[in-house]
């Protein structure tokens, strides 16, 4: 499939022209919700939709559009526009991993040698560059600074499978039983890291979530709707009208009874965590093969780079998330 990432546009504008447009579409967008946060996201939207543009978040001109949505409203355009929380395991804890919303192309890194922006002599040339240990809820600088190689590409893996699976479901709010699914899926995660986890729920969450994605394709493609809670069923179903072999044992680690939801001592937390990462999985696999799509694509390669002409063991993840060509 091909796919575009987004150049800086070449769209010029004055300061005063960008104010008077920008006010007309803030004034529509005030008519259309009394929702302040999330503004500016929205008025860039509503700014390309306008000149027929495609931009990355980090354009020149998409910043100069936050800016002046920042000067009106002040905090009141802050909230957690993430798509959503994952969890890693870091020497048997386990922590919520919060997955950066991005537009056009990044590099996500987790080395706890670098500071929070890669100094110029490291060679990595990426648009956007993220740190990823300030996404995990409750580290301390002196935790970071121990972190090993392993813990550090453990961390990345993570992150991967959470930026796939959550962005993936995301771009098809449309299609059937999506919301419903994609809210089972962050509940999964959130049961793991509340402060009293119930492993039973979170694995049944995980179900439910599987369940509800399988299910979409099924219906979308002509399939008959049953209402069971055996992954295997809904896969030879969905396999029978087109969907691709997955991969071995993916939903046996999802799969459980409903005493799970009476009896959360017999689930383990790597059962239960194993369980989540495979729903993820399901769901990059699937998501892309429903409709509506929102026209964005997510992809996600690995990479690596050099401090000082010597190549880390500690790899990178490049992040890709732009629109569909065809």
């Amino acid at each position: 499939m091909d796919r575009e990432l987004l150049k800086p546009v070449d769209f010029q504008i004055t300061d005063e022209e960008l104010h008077k447009v920008l006010t007309e579409i803030d004034a529509d967008l005030r008519a259309s919700s009394d929702q302040a946060f999330g503004r500016e996201l929205r008025g860039c939207s509503a700014f390309c939709g306008r000149f027929k543009l495609q931009m990355a978040f980090h354009d020149p001109l998409a910043v100069r559009i936050y800016d002046w949505f920042t000067r009106q409203y002040g905090d009141r355009l802050k909230s957690d526009l993430a798509f959503g929380k994952t969890v890693v395991e870091i020497r048997q804890d386990l922590y919520a991993l919060r997955v950066l919303r991005i537009y056009g192309r990044g590099m996500i890194f987790c080395d706890p040698s670098l500071p929070s922006v890669p100094p110029g002599g490291v060679s990595i040339n990426e648009p956007f560059k993220a740190r990823l240990f300030e996404q995990i809820d409750g580290l301390t600088p002196e935790f970071i600074r121990s972190f090993t190689t392993a813990e550090c590409n453990n961390t990345l893996d993570a992150y991967a499978r959470g930026f796939l699976g959550l962005s993936r479901m995301l771009d098809v709010e449309g299609a059937p039983f999506s919301k419903e699914a994609l809210d089972d899926l962050l509940q999964s995660a959130s049961h793991l890291v509340s402060r009293n986890p119930n492993f039973g729920f979170s694995r049944w969450s995980s179900l439910q979530a599987a369940e509800k994605v399988l299910k979409s394709y099924i219906v979308q493609n002509g399939g008959a709707l049953e209402k069971i809670h055996k992954l295997a069923g809904l896969e030879k179903a969905a396999s029978a009208i087109g969907l691709p072999k997955l991969p071995p044992n993916l939903l046996a680690d999802i799969q459980c009874s409903a005493d799970v939801r009476y009896a959360a001592h017999t689930v383990t937390k790597a059962d239960a965590l194993k369980a989540h990462y495979a729903v993820l999985d399901l769901s990059a696999i699937i998501a892309p093969l429903l409709k509506p799509q929102s026209g964005w694509v997510s992809d996600m390669n690995v990479g690596s780079y050099k401090i000082g002409g010597v190549e880390s063991a500690i790899k990178v993840l490049l992040v890709v998330r732009g629109k569909r060509t065809n």
